[in-house]
């Protein structure tokens, strides 16, 4: 064996132009699929490697109202049951954060004293979150170092003493504090914590779920009114956390598994004909003794060669280009901590290795070694690929492969292109925003009064608790005559003519408007007073009686993620009540240009623009997009090169053939359609194959991503299927052509 690696490796070295073009093709699959695995790797699993991850659960209590659990629960919780040794509570906010003289918006999660331990996240200095008021731990980033420990900061207008310093990553609050000392005094119904548990060793989910009702009973047998229509739910800590990405790096895995196949195929294309072309010296070597598994395993050590060297150059490329696709993702799917590579992603290059060689040299070592006991008798290259189905197969599963990446590609751009015009209930251009602002809403509407006076481009001005595209929306229970769920915010006077969302009914909040008031979406109105006037209706909002005084057109807050994301959040009916003036908010402010200097003037955590909000968030599904159709670009020129090769061995195989019909009169542009006839209709038939794949296979792996049209939608994948045909055309073509165009006297004096 040893001897015919080496012998092996002589051969390939002595076809250095056709190593190269093998080596260069895999490669790129290679190269393209260790990028993709090792982010995902790094996203996906990496983040859970401390004590205890595979058995942290999250514990909800659910109902119509939505998710979540109150602080007094959790204790209970926390006190009473049997199946975990840790619980935490967390409750993430969006708060001014002032250290010194500079105020930024941050990310702030109230977490009871186990949360550090539970979840693993390392101090770096100082203790964590304890029961002591106005401590806060920091996240250690650029500018906040051990240094900062006990230095004093500001968040939402009160003091704090840093007593910690966690070595966060991207992803994490920039800050944690305890609750307040009242949270876990306020109502069972103020169910906004998040409450995350470590099962005991040798739980399961089942018996803590069993173990959560037992006391979840208990406490219904006691408060029956708070816990009507709830029911506790135990999932997975870890598939909660992922799953907002996992779906996203499936899309990429598919796509560029696609493109790994087709670099396979033609790969094995190449080889193929390499194998054609060499029948005569096999069938020497056949005469000489050496058996057909011998000269198929010696074929296969080349496939083995040169998927080792494309491995090589592929982890190359892949090393040097992940930092740069890193670089490009949003936020919320890039990793953490980068993407270096372990023993998991070092196993799984050698799989890939492996996997490689076997699927390029599979082909030529079965195809390429069958009846060479006739080969010596006749030419080298006569009439073997009519009558070979390998040949034929290759033909055909590149373009039927190519469909399938081209069409996935398309619905995925066609989905973007909706994206684009999903009515938002509001106009996003010239719209800044500014916040939270740490100063009171009025002082900060005082300024920019003083300044629309002063500032033509202004054209209106208010605040806002929760800004549409700003996060995560306030969920709260709106009640008629039971529970219902709701988004709610809290708006400022002039607030729907900035945002320049029509008022349907009533009016908006004025300067004399109290806590009675508010105003709902028409999805409201429509759902709770079916058939009547929302105007004049009566509410109970967070135990308070409220009167509807206007009905506003429905705000799509998450209008994007109903596409890439299979667990979209469902859109609540909105209910907005007046701002106290004492609260925190963000500034919204409708201009006619875009003043720079607008925000100089105003203590605020940040500036940003309506536009550039909409274009953050729909980051995510811009990367994808982009990716998979680079990938279907990818494919695209796999399929056309492999397709192309295969059809000019084809056409030199038929060199007798074509200067005799020359020699006859044939026309050389008529011969050259002839002869690239056979080749258009084995794509053809490729590409009917593959329309029909992903007319069944997209709506299974698809229909949770698209939006706007139909899984497998026809249009789409008939564009693809054109694309396609025409590439298999000009690829077939180009070589017949060549062909035709050869001069009959040394084409039949070659024979």
């Amino acid at each position: 064996m040893a001897a015919m690696r080496w012998y092996a490796a002589r051969k390939l070295w002595r076809r250095r132009a056709y190593s190269v073009a093998v080596i260069a093709t895999l490669g790129v699959g290679i190269g393209a699929t260790l990028t993709v695995l090792s982010i995902a790797d790094a996203v996906l699993d990496r983040p859970f490697d401390f004590y205890g991850a595979h058995r942290l659960v999250l514990l909800w209590e659910k109902g119509d109202a939505g998710a979540g659990v109150s602080l007094a629960t959790f204790r209970d919780w926390q006190r009473q049951t049997q199946a975990f040794d840790g619980m935490a509570a967390e409750r993430r906010q969006e708060l001014p954060l002032a250290i010194g003289a500079q105020t930024t918006a941050a990310a702030v999660d109230e977490v009871t004293p186990a949360y550090f331990n539970l979840l693993g996240v390392r101090l770096v200095a100082g203790v964590g979150i304890g029961d002591a008021a106005r401590t806060a731990v920091l996240r250690r980033r650029a500018g906040i170092g051990r240094e900062a420990l006990g230095a004093s900061i500001v968040l939402d207008g009160r003091p704090y003493r840093v007593v910690g310093i966690a070595a966060g990553t991207t992803g994490m609050p920039d800050a944690w504090i305890p609750p307040p000392q009242n949270a876990a005094v306020l109502p069972r119904r103020a169910r906004n914590f998040t409450v995350m548990a470590r099962l005991r060793p040798g739980v399961t989910q089942a018996q803590a779920s069993a173990d959560l009702a037992r006391v979840e009973a208990q406490l219904r047998r006691r408060d029956a009114a708070d816990y009507r229509g709830w029911r506790t739910s135990v999932e997975s800590w870890q598939a909660a956390a992922t799953q907002d990405r996992s779906g996203a790096f499936l899309l990429l895995l598919g796509g560029v598994g696609l493109v790994l196949l087709l670099c396979c195929a033609n790969a094995a294309g190449l080889s193929y004909v390499q194998a054609l072309r060499r029948r005569q010296e096999l069938a020497v070597m056949r005469a000489l003794g050496a058996s057909r598994r011998q000269i198929a395993l010696g074929l296969l050590a080349e496939s083995s060669w040169l998927a080792a060297a494309a491995g090589a150059a592929g982890g190359l490329a892949a090393w040097w280009s992940t930092g740069a696709l890193i670089a490009q993702l949003p936020a919320e799917m890039a990793p953490a901590a980068g993407a270096a590579w372990d023993g998991r992603v070092w196993g799984a290059a050698l799989a890939l290795v492996a996997a490689v060689a076997l699927l390029s040299g599979l082909a030529p070592a079965l195809g390429g070694t069958r009846e060479l006991e006739g080969a010596l008798k006749q030419a080298p290259q006569a009439g073997l690929w009519r009558r070979n189905w390998g040949f034929r197969l290759l033909v055909a599963g590149q373009c039927l492969l190519a469909v399938v990446a081209l069409g996935g590609s398309g619905l995925m751009l066609n989905t973007w292109a909706r994206l684009q015009r999903v009515p938002l209930g509001f106009e996003a251009n010239h719209l800044i925003v500014i916040g939270p602002c740490a100063p009171k809403v009025a002082t900060a509407c005082a300024r920019l009064a003083a300044q629309a006076e002063a500032a033509p481009g202004i054209v209106s001005y208010s605040a806002t608790s929760d800004f549409p595209l700003g996060g995560d929306t306030t969920l709260s229970i709106a009640r008629t005559d039971r529970r219902h769920p709701a988004t709610l915010s809290r708006v400022g006077p002039g607030y729907f003519k900035t945002l320049q969302t029509p008022l349907l009914q009533g009016r908006e909040f004025g300067p004399g408007d109290g806590p009675g008031a508010a105003i709902v979406s028409q999805r409201a109105a429509q759902a709770w007073w079916p058939g009547q006037p929302g105007l004049g209706q009566r509410l109970d909002l967070d135990g308070g009686w409220r009167t509807v005084v206007g009905v506003a057109g429905n705000v799509e807050r998450t209008p994007t993620r109903v596409s890439m994301l299979p667990y979209a959040p469902a859109q609540y009916p909105e209910v907005y009540t007046p701002l106290a003036s004492g609260a925190t908010a963000v500034a919204v402010i409708r201009t006619r240009n875009q003043p720079a200097t607008l925000a100089a003037n105003l203590h605020s955590a940040e500036v940003r623009t309506g536009a550039a909000m909409l274009a953050q968030h729909l980051a995510a599904e811009r990367e994808i997009t982009v990716l998979l159709g680079l990938f279907a670009l990818l494919a695209l020129g796999a399929a056309g090169t492999g397709i192309a090769g295969l059809m000019a061995y084809a056409a030199a195989a038929r060199t007798h053939e074509v200067g005799v019909r020359l020699a006859l009169g044939a026309h050389p542009g008529r011969l050259a359609w002839f002869l690239s006839g056979e080749g258009l209709g084995l794509a053809g038939a490729g590409i009917a194959a593959g329309w029909v794949v992903a007319w069944q296979v997209s709506p299974r792996l698809l229909g949770a991503y698209v939006y706007g049209i139909g899984p497998a939608d026809p249009a789409t994948l008939g564009g693809a299927s054109l694309a396609m045909l025409a590439l298999a055309a000009l690829a077939c073509w180009l070589p017949a052509r060549r062909a035709a165009r050869a001069d009959v006297a040394c084409t039949l004096r070659r024979e």
